[in-house]
Order: C-alpha cells, then sequence, then structure tokens
C-alpha cells in the first residue's frame, strides 16, 4: 500500500498540511524550520514515500506525468529500484508493474470488421516475415476477419 502524507504526518508528528508544504515545495515549507523540513523529508525516505502524480493531476488541473517507450527490458530494472511506476505491454515476463497484454488475433478480426462495417471492401493486412507468435495471431485474425465480414475477400 502506498505511504501517504498522513502516515509520514504521524511518524514525524507534524501536522498534515505541513507535511504536504515541504514534500510539494510550496512557499510556506519556508515559514517552518530548517530541523522540520529535514525531518519531514528523512520520514518520508525511510517510509519510501512518492508522490502519486494522477493524484496530484486531479487536484492541481495539471499533469506532470511522463511516459517513454522502450524495447530493453533492464529499463524495468531501473524504474521498479526508484519506485517508479511503470507498465509492461505484451510483455508477460515484467516482474513488477502493471502488465498489460492484448489478444492480437481478436484485436485485428475487430479492426476488420471496423472496417467492412464503414464500407470499405479492399482491406490489406502488411506485415514483415516473422514467425513471431503475436505477428501470426494479428494474420489469422485478419483472415477471419475477411471471412467474416467481406464477402468477396476470397477474390
Amino acid at each position: 500500500m502506498a505511504v501517504t502524507l498522513r502516515d509520514i504526518s504521524e511518524k514525524a508528528g507534524i501536522n498534515t498540511c505541513s507535511v504536504s508544504h515541504v514534500l510539494n515545495n510550496h512557499p510556506r515549507a519556508m515559514e517552518l524550520k530548517a530541523e522540520t523540513r529535514e525531518r519531514i523529508r528523512l520520514t518520508a525516505q525511510e517510509l519510501g514515500y512518492f508522490r502519486n502524480e494522477i493524484a496530484r493531476s486531479m487536484a492541481t488541473g495539471r499533469n506532470d506525468v511522463i511516459a517513454f517507450v522502450s524495447c530493453d527490458t533492464g529499463t524495468w530494472e531501473y524504474t521498479g529500484k526508484k519506485h517508479i511506476p511503470y507498465a509492461s505491454v505484451n510483455l508477460s515476463s515484467a516482474s513488477a508493474g502493471i502488465g498489460v497484454t492484448s489478444d492480437d488475433f481478436q484485436g485485428t478480426r475487430d479492426a476488420v470488421k471496423y472496417l467492412a462495417g464503414l464500407g470499405h471492401r479492399r482491406i490489406s493486412y502488411i506485415s514483415n516475415k516473422s514467425r513471431l507468435e503475436f505477428t501470426v495471431n494479428r494474420e489469422n485474425g485478419f483472415i477471419a476477419g475477411m471471412k467474416e465480414h467481406v464477402s468477396d475477400s476470397g477474390k
């Protein structure tokens, strides 16, 4: 479970508002003694606190979240060690974080259905020569979608 400002407040013996000011670099934090600011920071570090950027963006109306895409699985170790939330897509070997997988067969089949529903009949599937599982599933989904939703797919 994530560490909250209240957790830090209780452990440090300092009110939650002051904890918030210090951890969010609010100008009012400078009204506190340097020792108090340092105690808040050390307590936050000790408890493993990191700011919930999604909650913060909802409260402030500003989003400072950045995203990046990497095929280097070593990136997971970097993000995990620094307590940076991350998600992996179609990579079931991720050791932590959120994992999202797609159904390549059904997704391609649904894409064909959508295009056919718009009236398109000459739909192409372009891929490389890879025989990886996801490319085979996508190709098979395309073929199934064409058979089901485009009547003249064999012509």
